[in-house]
């Protein structure tokens, strides 16, 4: 027998496949953005809200987007950076099985937490022979070509058996940390980690755009991200050795911020279209 949380997720997953619908069916959309959706999606949550499940809100229902896509029973396609969707296969769309083999070959998902894990393929390397690596001042050395060749298709994860010393790398939102991060694998050629969940679609779209470490903070990642001061609810709090700072302009963080919920991408800029126009 079902339970009560069981009904209600099987309730608003399709509520979120619902609301996708109806907004493809508008016009003959090829593709519905995340503001669109929304905005069709919320009045299904006041009236559940109305109905008693008062703890439903704009961002704890991102979760049922997330888990609409990642089960394959409910087949929703989606972008790349996870910022559109369709019911319909496409072009530039995939299912979430082809994209996580597309994007994380020799990798496995693990549905219970939404986290990118090492399968019995994965390459590994421990903290103490990276390091050696990264100082090494000879680039022709065997071990060297080896873990370049390999990091040169994706960033791997630690398989430390001592805990690495970890680094937060904390900054506001908008001022940089994505791209300091891509900057940061492919240097090291580690996956970065982050402090957040992957149930809430920015975070989502960082994984689904190639951020295999997203949620990670465990003995597997060295530098991992954080929006201190500004935290999130369900927010881990791993313990640290050293912290890096990344300060920017707030009035480029704002201008910055507002492209971010515009397009609910890390990537993408906005622009306002007038009333009646194609977007």
């Amino acid at each position: 027998m079902e339970s009560k949380e069981d009904i209600l997720s099987e309730m608003l997953v399709k509520a979120v496949i619902d609301s996708i619908s109806e907004v493809q069916s508008l016009n003959n959309r090829e593709r519905v953005y995340y503001v669109d959706y929304k905005r069709a999606m919320m009045p299904k949550i006041k009236e559940l809200s109305e109905a008693g499940h008062s703890d439903l809100n704009h961002i704890t229902i991102e979760a049922y987007l997330v888990k609409a896509y990642v089960e394959e029973k409910y087949l929703l396609y989606a972008n790349e950076d996870f910022s559109q969707y369709s019911i319909y296969e496409k072009d530039g769309f995939t299912d979430w099985p082809t994209a996580m083999a597309l994007r994380f070959p020799g990798y496995k998902f693990d549905q219970s937490t939404l986290t990118i894990e090492n399968s019995e393929d994965s390459s590994t390397i421990d903290f103490e022979d990276l390091k050696s690596l990264l100082l090494s001042t000879s680039e022709d050395t065997v071990s060297f070509k080896a873990f370049q060749s390999i990091t040169a298709i994706q960033s791997i994860f630690l398989n430390s058996k001592v805990p690495p010393p970890k680094v937060l790398y904390a900054s506001f939102m908008r001022s940089g940390s994505t791209l300091f991060r891509k900057y940061l694998e492919s240097i090291t050629g580690i996956a970065t980690g982050s402090i957040y969940p992957n149930n809430y679609t920015m975070n989502f779209s960082l994984l689904s755009s190639g951020f295999k470490g997203e949620t990670h903070t465990g003995n597997d990642i060295w530098i991992f991200k954080a929006h201190h001061p500004f935290l999130f609810s369900q927010a881990s709090n791993p313990g640290v050795h050293k912290v890096m700072v990344c300060v920017r302009n707030p009035l480029d963080v704002i201008a910055s911020f507002w492209h971010l919920r515009l397009t609910q991408t890390h990537t993408k800029s906005g622009k306002i279209v007038k009333q009646g126009e194609d977007d």
